[in-house]
This record gives C-alpha cells, sequence and structure tokens, in this order.
C-alpha cells in the first residue's frame, strides 16, 4: 500500500467520526426544538383551559343550565307569582310567605313561547310544534292544538283576566282560544302578508294585540279577528320588544341600538323617545317592563347581566341595576310601580327598588 493511500485510508475514520458528530448535534437540535415546541404546546393549552375555566366561572350561563329563570307574572295583587324554568316547570310562589303554593311539572319540554293571566288562573304553553292552555283547576291542559313544523310560535299572551290566549308564529298565523261566556272557542287566522313577525303583545283586555315585524313596522289588530286597525313604520329601526301600559293606553317598545319609544295605543304616534347609551346596532333587547303609572320602563339588552331603568318625560338620570350574574330574561313591575321583578339565567329572582335601584330581596 503506497503512502498515499494509507492516508487516505487514514482520514476515512476521521470523517465518519466527524459525520456521526454533527448527525449526533443535528439529532440533539432536532430533540431540543420538538421539546421546545411540545413545552410551548402543553403551556399555551394549559393557559387556555385557565381561560377558558374563568370565562366559563365569568358567563352567564355558567351553572345555570337548569334553575336559570325564562318568565315570570305577578298576580294582580302583587302578592304571587308565577316562575317558569325550563326544567323545573311552572311554580305559583307566594311572596309574602316565600312558600311555593302550586306546582306544575312540565318534564323536559323547552318552550318557544309561554304566557300567564294576571290572576295566574290560566297559562299558554308553546313548544315547536304544539301549543296547550292549562287552567289552574285542572292537572290536564285545557286545549291543545298541534301545528305543522312550520308553524312555530315567536311569541303568546294571555289576557289580564285570563278569557284570551293567543300564540303567534313568525308567518304571522294566530291561533289560540277565547271565553265566551262558560266556552272557550277557538281563535285561528292568518295576519295580512308582511314580513316576519317578531314580537306580540296584547292589551290586557285582550281585544287589541300589538304586532312588531323585521321590516320595522307596527301594527295593532283586533285579537279576535286579526282585522288591522292601526299601523305604522317605526321611525327609528326595528322593535323586537313590546309591552302595553295596564291602561291600554299606550304601549312601550325597545329596539336594536337601544331605542326606547312609548307609542299611543290608538295611533302608534311617538309620545316619547330616547337612545341608551353604550349601545350599538348588535344590542337587541330581551326583556321589557312598563310601570303600571307608565313613569318609567325597565329593559335588557342581550347577553347582558345589567338591567337600565328609564324614567319617561322626565330629565331624571336612566338607572343602572346591578347584581345578577346571568342574562336577564324577565321583568315586571309591582303593581304600585315602586319595585321591579327580574329573573335571570343565574336561577334567581331579583325584587328590585324602582326608585333607587337597590335590592329589596332575592328569590332563589
Amino acid at each position: 500500500m503506497t503512502n498515499d493511500n494509507r492516508h487516505k485510508t487514514a482520514k476515512l475514520p476521521r470523517r465518519m467520526a466527524y459525520r456521526r458528530a454533527g448527525m449526533f448535534a443535528v439529532g440533539e437540535i432536532v430533540v431540543v426544538v420538538v421539546t421546545l415546541a411540545a413545552l410551548l404546546w402543553f403551556g399555551s393549552q394549559l393557559l387556555t383551559a385557565i381561560e377558558g375555566e374563568n370565562a366559563q366561572a365569568e358567563s352567564p350561563w355558567h351553572g345555570c343550565a337548569e334553575a336559570r329563570v325564562y318568565r315570570i307574572s305577578l298576580d294582580a295583587d302583587g302578592e304571587r307569582m308565577w316562575v317558569y324554568r325550563p326544567i323545573e316547570g311552572i311554580v305559583h310562589i307566594n311572596l309574602a310567605s316565600g312558600r311555593v303554593e302550586q306546582f306544575r311539572e312540565m318534564g323536559s319540554f323547552e318552550f318557544l313561547a309561554l304566557a300567564h293571566s294576571l290572576d295566574g288562573s290560566t297559562s299558554l304553553l308553546c313548544t315547536g310544534t304544539s301549543t296547550a292552555l292549562w287552567t289552574r283547576d285542572r292537572r290536564e291542559p285545557f286545549a291543545m292544538h298541534t301545528g305543522s313544523s312550520t308553524e312555530v310560535s315567536v311569541d303568546a299572551a294571555v289576557s289580564a283576566d285570563g278569557g284570551m290566549a293567543i300564540y303567534l308564529t313568525s308567518q304571522g298565523i294566530a291561533r289560540g282560544w277565547y271565553r265566551d261566556g262558560d266556552e272557550m272557542k277557538e281563535v285561528s287566522y292568518e295576519l295580512p302578508a308582511g314580513s316576519t313577525v317578531i314580537r306580540m303583545g296584547l292589551s290586557h283586555s285582550g281585544d287589541r294585540m300589538c304586532v312588531a315585524r323585521a321590516d320595522g313596522t307596527v301594527a295593532i289588530h283586533s285579537a279576535r279577528t286579526g282585522v288591522a286597525l292601526t299601523e305604522r313604520v317605526a321611525a327609528g329601526g326595528d322593535f323586537n320588544t313590546l309591552v302595553w301600559s295596564e291602561d291600554e293606553q299606550s304601549i312601550a317598545v325597545a329596539g336594536s341600538g337601544g331605542i326606547l319609544q312609548l307609542l299611543d295605543a290608538e295611533d302608534l304616534s311617538c309620545l316619547w323617545q330616547t337612545r341608551l347609551n353604550g349601545q350599538n346596532s348588535m344590542s337587541m333587547p330581551t326583556a321589557i317592563a312598563l310601570s303600571p303609572d307608565r313613569k318609567l320602563i325597565a329593559v335588557t339588552f342581550n347577553g347582558s347581566t345589567e338591567i337600565s331603568i328609564c324614567p319617561v318625560n322626565t330629565n331624571e338620570t336612566v338607572r343602572q341595576l346591578q347584581g345578577h350574574k346571568g342574562i336577564v330574561r324577565a321583568l315586571q313591575f309591582a303593581p304600585d310601580s315602586k319595585s321591579l321583578y327580574s329573573g335571570s339565567f343565574d336561577g334567581t329572582i331579583r325584587q328590585w327598588n324602582a326608585c333607587t335601584g337597590l335590592v329589596l330581596r332575592v328569590v332563589d
């Protein structure tokens, strides 16, 4: 073997060693990079989980799935209240004693719309395709109606004395019952063609019905026949929450962007209007209440745990009621207009002093 060949042969182990050393170095770098990436990923997942737990703890839905309050309805004397929770059913509470006087279990049904008479004697309950009329003295429905999958109710209402019970679909189909002597007769008609129905409100006597549509149209119809009595296009936006005054002289409406109006119940002219600060075009009202003396309007918006109380026709400051930990879905003033009841997805009902905004009591 020549010297050159020996020299080349001697270099081979060194080259292979260098190559192996280089491979080990690259492998170590890859391991380090992969390890760091795994640590970063795990840390991000842990942080996300922590943030998720915090968000869930602060979420209005947290821990309230079965206890959330959907509807409340005070009796005319303000001493008893109907409370509807989706899983629990309908409970009649004596507010003076705090005792449950009546209980109506509704199973696991989720209702799209429901309403009660002021005396609590009559309840109208609407699921996706069926509607039932219940009376206080019966354990079974007094009357039922089963519709098609296209007749999905968007709102329901019962007159103060229970003599008229009606529900309305988004297509403007009205169905229900009215009292004629000792009998309850069926109501069934279709409103004049128009855009999608968003909300409906029934006067306390049950004679007239106010309907709000998606195109901003507000109309008053005969509740028994559906004949249009008055109609106008709302100025300032679409209204999707409304309530009649007890004397049936005015209607309080709320719409997107925090717009509130008080309308004349005869010609639907605007008697008073305001826009709440802090609300944008995505702010949609979820509940509204008008005090019996027509001096205060309470309203709450989607996703909010706060309640705004707005003095009507005065320069008084809007009061913000804070205390609920869940979305507020139901509002109603007491008969004396001095206090406000609110039902929330946190499972509680709060009674507020309508003048000071202080919490008077909490009903679980």
